[in-house]
């Protein structure tokens, strides 16, 4: 029997390393306030908060726009949750952000 199987840091790790591509100091603090990231809020997710759109539109929405990103990349960019990884696994996703963005803050100041 095959069964899915999906890593919050194996996804966290892809999608920071196309954030350090694509968004080069996406990770900095003027970007992204780790005291309120909630990757299940939409405009506090990491998306939502480099793309914060000010208006009735979702940062999270524009952020995909803008990247040209569909369903099948944010779940493998751990921008959300794949369906069958569960809804409990929302902090654990948080959790792996906060600490790709902390270990590339420390790297950065490091230097």
């Amino acid at each position: 029997m095959e069964t899915n199987t999906w890593d919050a840091r194996d996804a966290v790790t892809r999608g920071a390393s196309y954030l350090d591509n694509v968004y080069p100091d996406w990770y900095h603090e003027d970007n992204i306030n780790i005291n309120t990231l909630a990757i299940q809020l939409t405009n506090r997710c990491v998306l939502g908060q480099l793309f914060d759109a000010g208006s009735w539109e979702s940062g999270f929405s524009r952020g995909i726009h803008e990247l040209g990103l569909g369903v099948n990349d944010t779940e493998a960019l751990g921008f959300t949750l794949p369906e069958m990884a569960g809804h409990f696994n929302w902090p654990l996703l948080t959790v792996a952000w906060i600490n790709a963005i902390i270990n590339r803050r420390t790297l950065e100041a490091s230097k």
